[in-house]
């Protein structure tokens, strides 16, 4: 009898994130959504991003208190969390393609 068992499954200890880990990944989707929310109406438009998530953005170039735009993007990354892989490597991959086009972001 091994006394280091542990009631984790197999599956939760491969995919388990050091909180450093989870910060790192919540800090670049803030850093994203910050990027989304620089772009244009035109260029967001190309993203298919949730109602929710381009209702925050827009909440987001209104406000102009440094404390209040905190708040607000770490509202964004929230919302970006819960988006599926499949989005999120879109938006990266859509935003990388505007960098080498060196568009305004």
């Amino acid at each position: 009898m091994n006394m280091h068992t542990t009631d984790r499954s197999e599956s939760e200890i491969y995919n388990y994130k050091s909180r450093s880990q989870k910060k790192r990944e919540s800090t670049a989707l803030q850093k994203q959504s910050e990027i989304l929310s620089g772009l244009s109406a035109a260029q967001l438009d190309e993203f298919m991003l949730p109602a929710e998530l381009k209702a925050a953005i827009a909440h987001l170039r209104t406000l102009a208190k440094h404390e209040a735009r905190r708040r607000q993007m770490q509202y964004l990354g929230r919302l970006m969390r819960e988006l599926d892989a499949e989005t999120l490597n879109d938006i990266a991959a859509r935003l990388a393609v505007l960098r080498r086009k060196k568009l305004p972001l």
